[in-house]
């Protein structure tokens, strides 16, 4: 049996096409249809807390966020404290809830207050 780190995982993953499902909010619409998101990993990037050791960047087909802004990128981070973390999730073909964060694209100024521009959904490798 093989053993790989998470951040071997994360490198294979990389380039792999994923499939968003997107729960909040409830009305999303993309080019790919309602509540859902294609996309490709782009890199494996460190996580923002405990919970959190890794977060996954992937690039979207463009979609006009409720800030009326272009968003062609997101950062997804685990969603629930889990045993395994969201690169095990997804590298082993499951469902993998996630916060989807894509607040480096939008301006402060067009940030609604005390809110943080993100989808919450899922993401999974596309087959």
């Amino acid at each position: 049996m093989i053993t790989l780190s998470e951040e071997q995982v994360g490198r294979l993953l990389v380039g792999r096409r994923v499939v968003i499902s997107v729960g909040e909010p409830w009305d999303f619409e993309s080019a790919a249809g309602a509540g859902t998101l294609n996309g490709e990993i782009a890199r494996i990037a460190p996580g923002d807390g405990d919970n959190d050791r890794y977060s996954i960047e992937v690039e979207v087909t463009p979609f006009e966020s409720k800030e009326g802004v272009t968003v062609s990128r997101l950062r997804a981070s685990q969603r629930y404290e889990d045993e395994t973390g969201i690169l095990e999730q997804v590298a082993a073909g499951e469902v993998a809830p996630a916060n989807l964060d894509y607040s480096d694209q939008v301006p402060k100024e067009k940030r609604r207050p005390n809110s943080v521009p993100k989808l919450i959904g899922s993401l999974r490798l596309a087959e």
